[in-house]
């Protein structure tokens, strides 16, 4: 796939024509049920799944999008925890 730097683009496109609803993610807030961890980590999608337009962002800012992320590594790529 042109434009990604992801070790396996082919696997990450597998993902998403699978499950093109992974895209809909909306970050949780940092709360008592998702406590704040402190990674500056982002990562930015962006193109086209079956001729949409998308474009979305994670982050791993607490505990719950933490764990989105890692359910995500083939798409969003593997961060080394501190």
């Amino acid at each position: 796939m042109e434009g990604t730097d992801l070790p396996d683009a082919d696997d990450a496109c597998r993902i998403l024509d699978r499950q093109p609803n992974l895209l809909e993610y909306e970050p949780a807030e940092t709360s008592e049920d998702c406590e704040g961890v402190g990674q500056p980590n982002i990562a930015d999608v962006f193109g086209e799944i079956n001729g949409t337009s998308v474009r979305t962002s994670f982050r791993r800012d607490n505990e719950c999008n933490v764990k989105t992320w890692k359910k995500l590594e083939s798409l969003l790529g593997t961060v080394q925890e501190k």
